[in-house]
């Protein structure tokens, strides 16, 4: 698809948070583009990034196979969900990734690229192999991931790869990655620690919230973090952290151009600090400067932070401005970010739980911040899950509403 027409919609996503709902989404919106960082370290995917120095494949590759299930073509979303096995030497894993994509019914045309790419992929990493003195660790490894780390070096860059595969699979929506600049994801929580890696983040036990989330350009080794800790206040260490490793990441001017024309902006649930913050943290100029609705859909379920939806929304804040002082949050500050909140009408008030407890939306502080919506969205068969009926009709109910709000703004100025 091509970028010079505005999208009707730009979801901010990672690449699960969507995966039960982002298909029909598509489907419902005539031009719609995923927007979606590439920070992602766990897994296969971590293994690529040490080896060849890349951004990470997992979440644009996630859009890329989920999109994919809609072509009725068995063969191919087969291959995108396959990953090797984990177990076995080099040679033989090497041998059963090229044979992955010779399946039945895969279109010719398709499987000569994906050929290709695989190919790519695998003189990628023999290179680096003779680079580095030390194999490459095909176990587990997503054949997706393979797939577009190949595709990009066949294309010269991320967005030229993922533009292709869409074109070359028919899919129905634009996936636009936010910076192709080769970043790392670390964290400062309140009580001064790092966390130096995006699994960290995702995964870590339960303990103080997140402070502020940094994009380096390096990856943060335990005793540079070591170091940087002994300071023991979250303000002190990011600016310590800030002044050891400048970095200015850029987000691409694909994205940049698909924010500014939005004609409506989605926050998809998903992992808050490594899939939403860091992708709105580079556009946030762009996000600041829109009329349009954005849209806030909470999450169902507590992750590791112990906050609530409201709390969420002043990390959000706190983290997109990066501002350096807690100052309480007022809806004139959040408005240029987020107009609207959807959440779940039966999600409970008081204090946070614990991981996978239903996140407490706090309603007092909520609404003093931001236009409300609640309705219920969770998919009775699957507690702690949207609905996807139910998402797309409250979605389609609140832009209406939004919509109509903005024409009547429209006369009132006329008049």
């Amino acid at each position: 698809m091509g970028n010079c027409m505005p999208h009707s919609l730009v979801v901010f996503c990672g690449g699960s948070g969507v995966h039960r709902f982002g298909s029909t989404l598509a489907k419902r919106f005539p031009r719609i583009a995923f927007l979606v960082n590439a920070y992602d370290d766990g897994k296969s995917t971590g293994r690529i990034r040490d080896h060849l120095h890349c951004l990470g494949p997992s979440d644009p590759a996630k859009l890329i196979a989920m999109l994919t299930r809609d072509r009725e073509i068995p063969a191919l979303s087969e291959l995108l969900q396959c990953r090797l096995p984990v177990e076995g030497d080099a040679a033989y894993l090497r041998r059963m990734l090229y044979d992955a994509i010779h399946l039945p019914g895969l279109p010719f045309h398709i499987f000569m690229e994906l050929e290709r790419s695989i190919d790519a992929f695998l003189t990628m990493t023999e290179q680096a192999e003779r680079q580095k003195g030390q194999p490459f660790d095909f176990r587990d490894l997503a054949v997706r991931n393979a797939m577009l780390v190949g595709c990009t070096h066949l294309h010269g860059g991320y967005q030229q790869a993922i533009d292709h595969l869409v074109e070359l699979f028919e899919l129905s929506a634009d996936i636009v990655v936010v910076s192709e600049e080769v970043a790392y994801l670390v964290a400062v929580l309140e009580d001064g620690r790092i966390l130096i890696t995006e699994t960290e983040i995702c995964d870590r036990p339960p303990g103080p919230p997140i402070w502020r989330v940094h994009l380096l350009r390096q990856q943060l080794s335990r005793q540079q973090a070591r170091a940087i800790e002994r300071i023991g206040d979250p303000l002190g260490t990011c600016y310590a952290l800030e002044s050891a490793f400048p970095a200015r990441i850029m987000a691409t001017q694909r994205a940049s151009i698909a924010v500014r024309q939005a004609q409506s902006i989605l926050y998809a649930p998903g992992t808050f600090f490594s899939s939403i913050v860091p992708s709105a943290m580079l556009l946030a100029p762009e996000l600041a400067s829109l009329e349009v609705p954005r849209l806030w859909i909470a999450n169902l379920v507590q992750e590791c932070e112990p906050l609530t939806v409201a709390g969420l929304l002043h990390a959000f804040w706190h983290n997109v401005t990066q501002a350096h002082t807690r100052i309480p949050l007022t809806r004139w500050q959040l408005a240029p970010f987020v107009s609207h909140v959807l959440v779940e009408q039966n999600q409970p008030d008081g204090p946070p739980g614990e991981r996978g407890d239903a996140i407490p939306i706090a309603r007092e502080q909520l609404y003093a911040l931001v236009e409300v919506e609640e309705q219920p969205l969770q998919d009775q068969q699957c507690p702690g899950v949207h609905s996807c009926e139910k998402l797309l009709e409250a979605l389609d109910m609140v832009l209406l509403k939004a919509n109509i709000r903005a024409n009547l703004r429209g006369i009132e100025e006329c008049i």
